[in-house]
């Protein structure tokens, strides 16, 4: 029994290692006819050879793209007889349609023979010819403007479960803006079987006119699910589709117009922080135009320049350009603020907006309107003076007019009984005493005023170049610090310290009065700082050194004290 089952397995040594004189080798495809973007299967067999050479697979690449390939090797024993063959699994891709013929492939001394293969034109189908996979490029229109937002949807549709690790190619379009707006995944049942369909969707911005070719897309997957199990099953097969190209008319802007705006929709929206019409001069309210357009990019909307008022100052915030994305595709927004400060009081006349834009729907211009408003500035607080205080003088003689009591009249010398005590008063003595009372009391206050006046200064007003100097630290403390709002309020209170004959109401009215260009400009650099919607650095050293060049004469040396009188005697 030993003996037997030794010499049986010298015999399978001995002829697995003596090659046959010639290898077989035949070819087969799993299908003759298929769809443009289709994969198929070449299968290369080698029969009685477990050690044979790799197949020469050169020539497929004129027609064909090699996507994969691999090799089995196979051995049966039945009923005493041995086979064995070698199998090459190729998945090809056709690179365009017709008749195509798979040339010889040789292996080793042999080679196979030549297979013919129909391929049509038509939409992407799958793994079998029933349609179970489909790849599709869905534009919304075929003519567009240039600059026109074109939706663009990416659509795989298939019946049969996709392994994990699918991929699909991003569109790319040369001479086009390309942005994804969103991608979902449904399930639909068509023709009574229930499909698996995954979109993408894009936003496409052709930028200039003529053709736009809309290049293939590829899809490389496999079928089967993700289980552990999945990897045995023998029923899993390679995908490859690839999308059909599509080429479009893109055409040139309307003509009637400089600004290209073409858009779903577009609207202006006027906004301000404050009631306009109870602005008074030298104060300052913020207008915001918001421009939303369906259909642009944020990067696509033009700035709106600020009117030329007289009398009005702007200092505009940086714009907030932003986009929304759906579906239904791309909204863009363009958010404008400008602090307006009027520098008196009248009427301000804002003129009209128009914004003229090409309706994409209707086809026609259409136009967004702000309408004129007319704002009515009201005096400044600085300037509404309060009315001067009048004092009435008494009239002449009214001193005369007051009551008081009268003195007793005195009797004539020879009358001694008119006296109450019934003599003679000493009327030289004590009219002498009384003047000297009177001028010694007199002498005392002067003396007393003299001494008060020399001995300390009066504190119950500050003097002027005191309150100068003052308000001059605050501003001062205010700008190195970066503070534009406090140097703001600063400012002004310096400037009516330091020019009281003609107080300013604003800081523009101030720069005004000073009239040097540098110091407007850094006016117009804290103002820009002061009215942001979002506060950003602001460096006040530029104001504060233009500023300290135009203090008062003697207001920046250090004070010093009157000298006091001279001594009455030296």
């Amino acid at each position: 029994m030993m003996r037997r089952y030794v010499l049986a397995c010298l015999c399978v040594i001995a002829t697995l290692l003596v090659p046959p004189a010639r290898a077989d080798v035949s070819a087969s495809i799993d299908r003759s006819s298929l769809n443009m973007s289709e994969t198929f299967e070449l299968r290369l067999r080698v029969a009685g050879a477990m050690n044979a050479e790799e197949p020469q697979l050169s020539p497929l690449q004129q027609d064909f793209e090699i996507l994969s390939t691999s090799r089995n090797h196979r051995i049966s024993l039945t009923q005493g007889r041995r086979e064995s063959w070698t199998e090459w699994v190729v998945v090809l891709l056709p690179k365009r349609s017709g008749s195509l013929r798979i040339p010889a492939i040789t292996v080793g001394d042999d080679s196979s023979a030549p297979l013919d293969v129909t391929v049509a034109e038509g939409r992407s189908t799958g793994s079998t010819t029933t349609g179970d996979v489909s790849l599709e490029l869905l534009p919304e229109t075929e003519q567009v403007y240039v600059q026109q937002q074109l939706r663009v949807t990416v659509r795989l549709q298939h019946a049969v479960n996709l392994a994990s690790g699918a991929s699909l190619d991003e569109l790319e379009i040369p001479g086009a803006v390309v942005r994804k707006l969103d991608e979902a995944s449904r399930e639909q049942v068509i023709g009574g079987r229930r499909f698996g369909i995954f979109e993408r969707v894009y936003a496409v911005f052709p930028q200039r006119s003529g053709e736009l070719q809309i290049p293939a897309l590829r899809f490389r997957g496999s079928t089967g699910g993700d289980s552990w199990f999945d990897r045995f099953d023998t029923g899993s097969r390679q995908l490859r589709l690839q999308s059909a190209e599509r080429i479009l008319r893109v055409l040139p802007p309307e003509q009637g117009d400089s600004l290209w705006l073409p858009a779903r929709n577009l609207s202006i929206v006027e906004t301000w922080d404050r009631d306009p019409d109870a602005l008074r001069a030298g104060e300052s309210a913020t207008r915001s135009l918001t421009i939303t357009a369906e259909g642009l990019t944020g990067a696509q909307i033009p700035p709106i320049p600020d009117p030329d008022l007289p009398g009005v100052r702007f200092y505009a915030d940086k714009p907030e350009v932003s986009d929304s994305a759906s579906s239904a595709g791309v909204t863009g927004t363009r958010v404008q603020r400008v602090a307006v400060i009027p520098q008196q009081s009248g009427n301000i006349l804002f003129p009209e907006l128009r914004v003229r834009w090409w309706n994409t729907l209707q086809q026609r211009f259409d136009e967004a309107v702000v309408p004129a408003r007319n704002l009515r500035v009201l005096p400044g607080v600085a300037s509404m003076t309060a009315p001067p205080k009048t004092t009435t003088a008494p009239a002449p003689g009214a001193m005369d007019e007051s009551p008081r009591d009268a003195a007793p009249a005195l009797p004539e010398s020879g009358d001694t009984s008119a006296s109450p005590h019934g003599t003679e008063l000493p009327i030289p003595w004590m009219t002498a005493t009384a003047a000297s009372l009177l001028l010694a009391a007199f002498f005392a206050v002067q003396w007393f005023r003299l001494r008060g006046a020399t001995a300390k200064p009066d504190t119950g007003r500050a003097r002027p170049e005191e309150t100068e100097k003052k308000a001059f630290s605050r501003l001062e403390q205010a700008a190195r610090s970066g503070d534009a709002s406090a140097a703001h309020a600063a400012l002004l209170d310096w400037g009516r310290q330091a020019f009281p004959s003609s107080p300013p109401a604003s800081a523009a009215a101030l720069a005004a009065l000073i009239g040097d260009g540098e110091f407007r400009r850094a006016i117009d650099a804290m103002m820009a700082s002061r009215f942001a919607a979002q506060p950003h650095g602001w460096d006040g050293h530029a104001l504060l050194a233009v500023a300290a060049r135009h203090r008062p004469a003697g207001a920046g040396r250090a004070n010093t004290a009157d000298p006091a009188l001279p001594p009455l005697y030296e």
